[in-house]
């Protein structure tokens, strides 16, 4: 597994050795759990060659990578999303390993350009970040070389202790600060971090193979976003209204990667998921707000 230290992957990590699974992380960080069934190898993705003493793998489990609205450079994102993919995809086809599942992201679609259809697994890949671009890529060369992947295309995932949209918001919202685009009429697919544990473990239990968005079946509105926030954590925040012109300038890199994602409606349809994996999203926003905020007063 790469990525087992990230916010994601060592709660992965948490429920794959709770099933009694052996594992090896490899990365550039131990992951915080000390176990006997976990081996940590200590190695960098930009590295040319991958070679293990251990046996063969069953699976492997990609969650390494840089996150959208981080502000790297184009390079950044493809030396280290697509090229440790790269690198591990040989691994995995040199090595006869049966089972590739990788981490994407709801952004390889781009911008939904309806607020009331979903975008599903088979909808044209339009997304142009440099981020986006490094999944897309990614992807691609995933199905060109595998035949048993699993490629998670993930929404917007939040949860205690994330650094995701939401928990940025609520961040903003607590320094009486609320950037408020387009209205509030924009609307996001979700996902809490319990939901797509889940999602995520039956996938390397029940070995689907294929593409599969990950959501919860709930669209949210910026403006319920808003009320959500506003319910759990009383006070008061400044709204700075973003008029939609605002989403075509071309700000600084940095800036870029804050103020984009404020406009992205991005909506997905994660059905296909339900259905294989024979399981439903139980954490809506509602909840999911109230779970944020309960940990905070603990």
């Amino acid at each position: 597994m790469t990525g087992a230290s990230g916010f994601i992957g060592k709660q992965i990590l948490n429920q794959i050795l709770s099933e009694g699974h052996s594992l090896v992380s490899l990365g550039r960080r131990a992951p915080e759990i000390q176990s006997s069934q976990v081996t940590f190898h200590p190695f960098d993705l930009n590295s040319d060659r991958l070679t293990f003493p251990e046996p063969p793998f069953d699976t492997i489990l990609h969650f390494a990578g840089i996150a959208s609205g981080e502000g790297k450079s184009e390079k950044e994102y493809m030396d280290i999303n697509f090229k440790s993919t790269e690198r591990l995809v040989r691994y995995a086809k040199d090595n006869s390993i049966p089972h590739f599942i990788f981490s994407s992201s709801a952004s390889v679609y781009g911008r939904s350009d309806s607020i009331d259809e979903p975008l599903k697994e088979d909808s044209f890949l339009n997304g142009s970040t440099d981020y986006a671009r490094s999944k897309i890529l990614a992807e691609s060369l995933i199905r060109k070389e595998l035949t048993g992947y699993t490629i998670f295309r993930i929404s917007s995932v939040y949860g205690i202790g994330g650094k995701g949209f939401v928990n940025k918001l609520i961040k903003l919202y607590r320094k009486k600060l609320f950037p408020y685009p387009l209205g509030g009429r924009g609307k996001k697919s979700f996902i809490h971090i319990q939901d797509l544990i889940e999602f995520v473990i039956r996938g390397l239990n029940q070995k689907k193979f294929g593409v599969f968005n990950l959501a919860h079946p709930e669209i949210v509105s910026y403006k319920e976003l808003l009320k959500e926030i506003e319910r759990n954590y009383p006070g008061f925040a400044l709204r700075i209204p973003l008029p939609g012109f605002l989403e075509t300038w071309d700000f600084p890199k940095g800036l870029n990667s804050k103020l984009k994602p404020l406009f992205l409606q991005s909506l997905i349809d994660p059905q296909r998921a339900i259905h294989e994996f024979g399981f439903q999203p139980k954490v809506g926003m509602v909840e999911g707000m109230k779970g944020l905020r309960a940990s905070e007063k603990l």
